[in-house]
């Protein structure tokens, strides 16, 4: 058993959303001690929190307790910030430890989530925020084009279960849209060029001028990561040095990465290679970083951009006597690649295969009709990769 007097390290592993005692973070202490209102710092977030009560939970009821003992699992109420997977220790000790907690797949569908009225608005806003919280696969944003708040998750059944809680939990009844596959984009081609800005941003005026290189990155395998290289330690802007028209110049390229030009989706497989910038004093960094972000913009248009789809990893699990037509339908009709086939002790057999997700709606159904509801799968995102 750990010791008392060791060093404060908690993991939080579920954020519940109670109507009366409001979030609720359970977690489990691995060592040293936590009080109550003990002063902690979220080495995930890297931010500072406070719990203001330690309670055990016991289904409806709670038991408040004074602390909490190396391998005691308790929950915490008024910690505004902590979320599923992260680490907490002692404000006072070197934030060094950072737990592995969950590693979160990306959204693999979309769909619009609308209310009536502005008043139900902040109610909807307020309520995804719980349900993001408490579920980090589910992932809520706005469309920057039309406004709408877009919730995505990992299938049709998790969004239409978030809607029904919306509305049984939280009381908010909103319209759900039509649900849509999520893709990323990606370019073919590489493009040289010189991107030259002299306009006005934020009142303010500013001058930039790019040379880059924008292009596929020339990796194998399933390598998605984007590759930035700029040269601008010698750029001068307004009350900045190198390392602030750096970071001016990365975040720039990075938004500008965050929606492509085909479907404004996320560009992946990108190398961005910033070989000169000319600016003047009289530049801000906001003017550097917008200016950066519309000369990848303007590049992109020209890199002939291509649709990755999601790829899922798929475990069928059906009899003996079905596993031809699974086999068929999988390979025939969804155009999946066979992974591997093994056969368990009580005669069934797994198969194991790669298919878009496009390939997959409406799979669940199909599978009960042709195998005459004898088999079963379940599907994990696994990449993302061209058609």
């Amino acid at each position: 058993a750990r010791s008392k007097d060791e060093k404060l390290l908690a993991l939080a592993f579920k954020v519940v959303h109670d109507k009366h005692m409001g979030d609720l973070v359970f977690m489990r202490v691995y060592s040293g001690v936590m009080a109550s209102k003990a002063s902690l710092f979220n080495t995930t977030q890297g931010i500072h929190e406070k719990p203001m009560k330690l309670l055990r939970v016991m289904a409806e009821d709670y038991e408040e307790l004074s602390s909490l003992q190396a391998g005691e699992i308790a929950a915490a109420s008024g910690l505004k910030g902590t979320r599923t997977g992260d680490t907490l220790i002692l404000s006072g000790d070197k934030p060094s430890i950072v737990m592995s907690g969950l590693e979160i797949p990306p959204p693999v569908f979309f769909c619009t989530i609308e209310v009536d009225s502005n008043a139900e608005q902040e109610k909807l806003d307020a309520a995804l925020a719980c349900l993001a919280r408490e579920d980090p696969s589910l992932q809520i944003r706005e469309d920057p084009e039309t406004g709408q708040t877009l919730m995505g998750g990992m299938g049709e059944l998790h969004l239409d279960v978030s809607a029904t809680r919306l509305a049984r939990q939280f009381n908010v009844h909103a319209k759900k849209g039509k649900v849509s596959i999520t893709y990323r984009e990606s370019p073919t081609v590489r493009v040289d060029k010189t991107f030259v800005f002299d306009g006005m941003v934020g009142g303010k005026h500013g001058f930039a001028s790019f040379d880059l290189s924008v292009g596929p990155l020339e990796e194998e395998g399933e390598v998605l990561e984007n590759e930035i290289d700029a040269d601008v330690a010698e750029v001068v802007c307004e009350g900045s040095n190198g390392p602030e028209a750096y970071d001016a110049v990365v975040k720039g390229i990075e938004s500008a990465l965050s929606a492509g030009p085909l479907l404004g989706m996320p560009v992946l497989r990108t190398q961005v290679v910033v070989k000169k910038v000319e600016t003047n004093s009289d530049t801000s960094v906001s003017v550097l970083r917008v200016a950066a972000a519309m000369a990848v913009k303007d590049l992109l248009r020209s890199c002939q951009i291509q649709k990755m789809h999601p790829i899922m990893t798929i475990e069928v699990t059906a009899p003996e006597s079905q596993v031809g037509t699974v086999l068929g339908d999988i390979t025939s009709q969804r155009r999946g690649d066979i992974l591997e086939l093994t056969s368990l002790p009580d005669g069934r057999s797994v198969v194991r295969a790669k298919v878009a997700l496009e390939h997959l709606v409406g799979y669940a159904s199909d599978l009960r009709s042709v195998t005459g509801g004898t088999a079963s799968f379940h599907m994990s995102f696994s990449h993302f990769a061209v058609q």
